[in-house]
């Protein structure tokens, strides 16, 4: 079969992935973090028993910028150079509308 699940289940992904070192390593440069919040995201497709991949999903959402999810976004916390973080709401708070604000910039 082919398909994003062809190899890995949701289960087997993490276990092949959990112990990749993404944060552990000083990667030399500092952190600058800002994002959108308070958008309505998506945070989980949930199939029904067999029908994944042909049938589409139930979507659950909840906050993020709507494109990525507040608790990926704020991952960037744990860089160890992370020298600024800021979450932004309101106006132009979304994932491509941020780069237009001037306050971001």
């Amino acid at each position: 079969s082919s398909g994003i699940n062809a190899e890995y289940g949701g289960a087997e992904l993490y276990d092949y992935i959990q112990d990749v070192p993404l944060f552990l390593p000083d990667l030399g440069v500092d952190v600058y973090c800002m994002h959108g919040i308070n958008q309505t995201t998506p945070l989980q497709f949930r199939y029904k028993e067999g029908a994944f991949p042909d049938k589409y999903p139930t979507t659950i959402t909840g906050n993020g910028d709507g494109t990525v999810n507040l608790p990926s976004l704020q991952l960037c916390k744990q860089f160890k150079r992370l020298k600024h973080y800021q979450a932004v709401s309101g106006f132009l708070a979304t994932h491509l509308e941020i780069l237009q604000r001037d306050d971001v910039i």
